[in-house]
């Protein structure tokens, strides 16, 4: 299966809450490192006089690291722009608690499938998609693109109301036989740094549906509330519409 990306941009990310604002970089560009992309992270207040954003920190994140070697192989050739190196999918729990990564942009189901963050932006825990399934399962259940291995076509996601948990509803094809896809949910506990594989009866009355615009995130042009932070020097600023809004 073919697949077409897009060159790599700074992408937001809001919290289901809207309390919380992340801006991420890709190695290379604007704010973030040679190697790895960056993320900033705001605290979003609400005020008769628009919104205020301030920034609790700043961190590269595990995507790609220098020592990666496809990333030295590609760099030797001249071919790595630091795409590789930006999460695809982000989930910022309520309030702020913990940070998801899912996947990589144009490495799908590599060894970045899932990450948590604390909600300082330090890593947790990281698993490669063969540590969540086996290969077999892998094999038998999920697609394959160039891209790499498109095991959340077709997912829903939620949280729980208290932001401890997030969940993954796999909805799978696969090239088997079969009158309806296979269903999993791979339930991720934030504090613990840890996950369940189960039935869908782990999504209880307390998990809450999420909307993927939120983990596929906006697209973030070259005036970004990190920018404005760097040239005012400051670590607060004041906007009369916050990013997410753009109409």
């Amino acid at each position: 299966m073919a697949d077409t990306w897009m060159p790599a941009g700074p992408v937001g990310f809001v919290s289901p809450d809207l309390c919380c604002w992340m801006e991420i970089y890709p190695a290379t560009q604007r704010h973030a490192g040679r190697w790895r992309a960056r993320a900033f992270f705001y605290r979003v207040e609400k005020g008769s006089e628009g919104f205020t954003f301030r920034k609790l920190w700043s961190r590269d994140l595990v995507n790609a690291g220098m020592f990666d070697p496809l990333v030295l192989l590609s760099t030797l050739c001249g071919t790595w722009s630091g795409d590789q190196s930006i999460p695809l999918n982000v989930f910022i729990a309520p309030d702020g608690n913990a940070i998801v990564t899912l996947d990589e942009y144009m490495k799908l189901g590599d060894k970045n499938a899932l990450v948590i963050y604390s909600g300082k932006g330090k890593p947790v825990r990281k698993w490669k998609l063969s540590d969540l399934f086996s290969r077999s399962f892998i094999r038998q259940n999920f697609r394959w693109s160039f891209s790499g291995i498109r095991w959340r076509d077709g997912a829903e996601y939620y949280y729980s109301r208290d932001g401890r948990y997030f969940a993954l509803r796999l909805k799978m094809q696969a090239w088997a036989e079969r009158e309806a896809p296979l269903e999993k949910v791979l339930l991720v506990d934030l504090r613990a740094g840890g996950y369940t594989l189960g039935d869908t009866d782990l999504i209880t009355e307390d998990c809450l549906p999420l909307d993927s615009q939120l983990l596929r995130g906006i697209g973030l042009g070259s005036d970004t509330v990190t920018d404005r932070v760097v040239k005012a020097s400051e670590n607060t600023i004041r906007l009369e519409r916050p990013p997410w809004k753009t109409e």
